[in-house]
């Protein structure tokens, strides 16, 4: 999939500096050349967001198209703040229509895709705002947490813990690794922002690997964890208009 990433957006710089050149010498006369260049770049935003399902990505590529095209499609003058007010309230719908929309689910080959009956708790406020659920594989302990339109402060603080999944619309998570133990020494993260901002405090004496894809948003490291660790934590998944970071302590 990263390959193919890669080729995707080489082929879409390659276009992108042709129709510049072309616009440059003339031949896209009656064009605007840099509508042309944002349109790429929004049509591949969109593409992203629909193969991931990601609500926010999609509607707000939409709405900025039609924005800057809105003379060549002959729809007429678009009101700036009505078309971003009308573009927030749709992707708020779809999000509470789908909740679960965009969740890859990817479990690790290492990973037991079923549950066992033994433990499983749910975690649930009156308004599902927030919800943690923690189960057990036959390799260890799995946590999932979802927080919307909220912020939550969580201590994960499992004894095996092999697999934690979070998602994070519209609010504030953070998550704390303390008094963890990892099965074998390795467990894997799915994160999920979307509008949203998740903060995870890992310990320094750990190893990282962060591998996130993002769209109109960000990831970043603060501090440094130790490469040579005997923990090492998987840390993947997508942001979407909002940012993760990862905070060693």
């Amino acid at each position: 999939m990263k390959q193919v990433k890669k080729i995707y957006w080489g082929i879409m710089f390659i276009v992108m500096a042709a129709v510049l050149v072309a616009g440059s010498m003339g031949y896209l006369k009656g064009f605007g050349v840099w509508n042309i260049l944002a349109t790429i770049v929004l049509g591949s935003s969109f593409l992203s967001g629909l193969f991931n399902l990601h609500f926010g990505t999609m509607v707000f590529s939409a709405a900025a198209f039609l924005w800057i095209n809105d003379e060549w499609l002959g729809i007429g003058t678009i009101p700036f703040w009505p078309l971003l007010g009308g573009a927030i309230l749709l992707t708020i719908g779809l999000h509470i229509l789908f909740p679960k929309a965009g969740r890859k689910h990817k479990w690790h080959k290492h990973i037991a895709s079923h549950v066992n009956n033994g433990i499983h708790v749910n975690v649930n406020d009156g308004n599902n705002k927030e919800h943690v659920e923690y189960s057990t594989s036959e390799n260890g302990e799995v946590v999932k947490c979802e927080v919307a339109f909220s912020e939550a402060v969580k201590y994960v603080n499992s004894m095996e813990l092999c697999r934690l999944e979070t998602e994070c619309a519209f609010g504030s998570l953070k998550i704390y690794f303390e008094n963890d133990t990892l099965k074998n020494g390795e467990a894997w993260v799915d994160a999920e922002s979307s509008f949203g901002s998740t903060i995870f405090f890992v310990p320094a004496s750990w190893k990282v690997i962060m591998d996130m894809d993002t769209a109109f948003g960000g990831a970043k490291e603060t501090g440094h964890c130790n490469p040579n660790g005997e923990n090492v934590l998987h840390i993947s998944g997508d942001v979407a208009f909002g940012s993760l970071e990862i905070k060693y302590v």
